[in-house]
């Protein structure tokens, strides 16, 4: 059996791991000139790293362990202890009432808990949760603006690739519940940014792939065309056409998107794709000779540009790594300013955020626009909105003749999360191996 999958980020080639162990022909392509997907490094002045993309991972997240201890790669804990009331003292000083807030978290984990993974729509409220948005059932909760801010805050740190605007109830309780979060809103010296990798998650793709073969990759191959021909399915690409059994497509579903098929996609599939939305991320990183932050390198902000800031250190780092992200609407406004304006904007906030002019005196910046990223189209991952899982839940992740759909999107465990890729990509092997 010859199987071409399209994308070597990690679900991509965890598809081609499984293959290769059963045996099957296989060929990876994918239209950059390296792997990793949305895992991404930038080399630093002192001889470093930081990572641009994805980089967390937990001890749930099996899957990436196995992957993490069969290919040799170290770890190390992320530096941050924090507790609930330092996080947001802030915002208590502002009137937050922290007993209300909390109570509301514990409702919206409480629904998420009801959720089955394996049949989402089973649920006796799930087509009425899908119908509203979240942010609008949050106003009839409670008319406290600042509750609705730090509930967004919150989110945004335990899913910064989440965003809980212009998206529905139900899959803010299904991201919670596929993400095994409900045990983490109040939990910040773990929780599901608790591990990375010496040297960067991306050489776990890196890896992965020399372990695979990298004759089996064909980089600045940009797929143009897919093709169904009775039982055979053709790859057109930018170099030269490809012939398989069953064709994986591994990327964002906004790139799937910019594929012509032939013959066309079902209309509720082309529907599906453009139904998902990129989230808006901006993340950026200072480092420093001093750690000004005073043991507290790590806090959330309800006003602002900056919602996330984390000391980002690794253990190869000679100098602290102090990271930021910008959401939403906040990150658009953010990006039509200069390089300059923006750095001025950023000290500003974190001099403020610690009390500190040390702030100033930083060593190196780096920031990444992934709305520049042709392959990629836009940071993280995609998310549904109002309506598409009563729309959409009867497809979503399903075949199309020998076309499969994978990527941390399509997965019910831990979806828009590498384990989540990686997982997605192991099954559709076994849905191949079904068919």
């Amino acid at each position: 059996m010859k199987i071409g999958i399209i994308g070597a980020g990690i679900s991509g080639l965890a598809s081609a791991m499984k293959a290769k162990e059963l045996g099957m022909e296989f060929t990876v392509f994918d239209g950059r000139d390296q792997v990793g997907g949305r895992l991404l490094n930038k080399d630093l002045v002192d001889g470093s790293i930081i990572e641009l993309g994805g980089q967390w991972f937990n001890h749930h997240h099996k899957e990436v362990q196995k992957l993490i201890d069969n290919l040799g790669l170290l770890t190390f804990a992320t530096p941050v202890k924090a507790d609930f009331e330092h996080l947001f003292e802030r915002e208590v000083k502002m009137g937050l009432d922290l007993p209300k807030f909390k109570a509301l978290i514990d409702e919206i984990c409480y629904m998420a808990d009801q959720l089955d993974l394996n049949d989402l729509m089973n649920h006796p409220k799930a087509k009425n949760w899908d119908a509203i948005d979240f942010n609008e059932w949050i106003m009839y909760q409670t008319n406290d603006q600042l509750i609705k801010d730090s509930v967004n805050v919150l989110f945004n740190w335990h899913f910064s690739n989440f965003q809980v605007d212009n998206t529905s109830l139900l899959n803010v309780l299904f991201f919670i519940k596929s993400n095994n979060a409900v045990k983490y809103f109040f939990e910040f010296s773990a929780g599901l940014n608790e591990q990375r990798i010496v040297g960067g998650l991306v050489l776990l793709a890196k890896k992965l792939a020399r372990q695979i073969g990298l004759e089996n990759i064909l980089l600045n191959s940009k797929v143009l065309k897919i093709e169904q021909k009775g039982n055979k399915v053709i790859i057109h690409t930018n170099q030269d056409s490809y012939e398989f059994d069953h064709v994986i497509i591994g990327l964002a579903p906004e790139m799937t998107k910019e594929i012509n098929f032939e013959p066309p996609l079902p209309p509720e599939n082309i529907a599906l794709m453009k139904a998902f939305s990129k989230t808006k991320v901006y993340k950026f990183s200072f480092t420093y000779e001093t750690k000004f932050w005073d043991g507290h390198g790590f806090n959330l902000k309800t006003s602002g540009y900056i919602s996330k800031c984390i000391e980002n250190t690794t253990v190869i780092n000679k100098d602290y790594v102090f990271v930021g992200f910008v959401i939403g609407d906040k990150k658009d406004v953010i990006m039509s300013k200069s390089v300059e304006e923006r750095k001025q904007i950023l000290l500003d906030e974190i001099k403020t955020i610690y009390d500190s002019a040390e702030a100033y005196n930083y060593s190196d910046f780096s920031e990444y626009n992934w709305d520049d990223e042709i392959f990629k189209d836009g940071y993280f991952v995609s998310k549904l909105g109002i309506n598409d899982w009563n729309k959409y839940h009867k497809i979503w992740s399903k075949p199309v003749g020998n076309i499969h759909f994978s990527g941390a999107e399509f997965s019910k465990n831990y979806n828009g999360f590498v384990e989540g890729g990686v997982q997605r990509g192991y099954e559709v092997i076994d849905e191949i191996l079904k068919k």
